[in-house]
């Protein structure tokens, strides 16, 4: 808390180099507002979300300060139609995207609406069930033409499976993202079954001295590269430190 304003604070010490941005949340004639004051580059942008209610729409409103861009989203009702209009003020004025949540045969739609370009490009998101498996299915009908990639949740000896299976380019290309529990860790494993042949992301969820580690391990390319988030507190702040190792040989040499 500082001055009645919930501040939270991001420092990124690496590039550019003393770089902080610092999100605000307060209050400011009935609006709830969610300031971005990123101090780097540019130095003093600020982005500036704005929450409110306008003849009974909630408004998220997203001001740009240096060039004066806008975009405005809305949510309205429309017969039995929740409409997320996003509206580009800026840069290609006019420019307008509908999503549109509704239901259809007791499917869940989302349709992504593209008005200005390209012309009448839409993207249907449809959540059904199917055998017990939730199926996400994104179908794009412009570019690549009757593309479709299909997202199945299942549950597999304990496991929670989420499959994605590209049918249109990279034709039966399969990313496998598996949830499970070993040791007492979250495992997240992503296979890619396609290119690279084998490639393998592990993110593992573990605690050491206080610490949660997500250890990010790629096993594919480069071969035993792998990352560190490590999450801790220190000064009353949440510090969230990025590692990230790549010549294992190296390191290794160098420890010794």
């Amino acid at each position: 808390m500082y001055s009645g304003h919930l501040t939270l604070a991001r420092v990124q010490t690496g590039k550019p180099a003393g770089a902080v941005t610092v999100f605000t949340l307060t209050m400011y004639s009935g609006y709830l507002m969610l300031v971005h004051v990123q101090t780097g580059e540019p130095p003093g942008a600020v982005t500036v979300f704005t929450l409110t209610m306008y003849s009974g729409h909630l408004l998220l409103s997203r001001v740009q300060t240096p060039a004066g861009t806008v975009t405005v989203f809305t949510l309205t009702l429309e017969p039995g139609h929740l409409i997320l209009v996003c509206v580009q003020t800026g840069e290609r004025a006019d420019a307008v995207t509908i999503f549109t949540l509704t239901m259809y045969s007791r499917h869940l739609i989302l349709s992504h609406v593209q008005t200005v370009e390209p012309a009448v490009a839409a993207t249907v998101f449809t959540l059904t069930m199917y055998l017990g498996y939730l199926i996400l299915a994104h179908v794009q009908t412009v570019e690549p033409a009757f593309a479709v990639t299909v997202f199945t949740l299942t549950m597999c000896s304990c496991h929670l499976i989420l499959a994605r299976v590209q049918t249109g380019e990279l034709g039966g290309a399969v990313t496998v993202l598996t949830l499970t529990m070993y040791s007492n860790h979250l495992i997240l494993a992503h296979f890619q079954t396609d290119e690279p042949a084998g490639a393998v992301t592990v993110f593992t969820l573990t605690m050491y001295s206080s610490h949660l580690i997500p250890v990010r391990v790629q096993t594919g390319e480069p071969p035993g590269a792998f990352a560190v988030f490590s999450l801790t507190m220190y000064s009353s702040h949440l510090i969230l430190a990025h590692v990230r190792m790549v010549n294992l040989q190296a390191l290794s040499l160098s420890s010794l």
